[in-house]
């Protein structure tokens, strides 16, 4: 965790995490939470077209779209509690998100809109 939280913009992942309530695994001694679906998101869109840039490489083929289906799957729940479409600028701002270029959100939406008929992302 140490090394996620010392990233720039990532202060409150942590407790973001926690506050979403998506307990893991639980134990006597250990409660383990899924990482925040805003900072999910993120690397799943990144590496979903770095996936696509890499498509004869070995790395890719064995991950197939793997990435690509989670950012989709990831962008319906957090379109769903945004009530619509989500604002570019502002998925930009959640953690490290200022680094996601257009090139990225355009080929993720082009995958969300041929299953949802819109795009998750204005």
């Amino acid at each position: 965790m140490a090394g996620f939280a010392m990233m720039p913009n990532c202060e409150r992942l942590y407790e973001n995490s926690i506050a979403n309530g998506i307990v893991l695994y639980h134990s006597e001694s250990l409660v383990a939470y899924a990482a925040d679906w805003k900072f999910q998101v993120l690397g799943k869109i990144t590496r979903a077209y770095q996936m696509e840039l890499l498509k004869n490489q070995v790395q890719s083929k064995d991950r197939g779209k793997k990435d690509l289906k989670d950012a989709i799957s990831l962008l319906d729940v957090l379109v769903k509690e945004n009530g619509g479409p989500l604002d570019r600028d502002v998925v930009r701002s959640w953690y490290n998100g200022s680094a996601i270029e257009d090139v990225e959100i355009d080929y993720v939406n082009t995958a969300f809109h041929a299953q949802f008929n819109f795009d998750a992302i204005l």
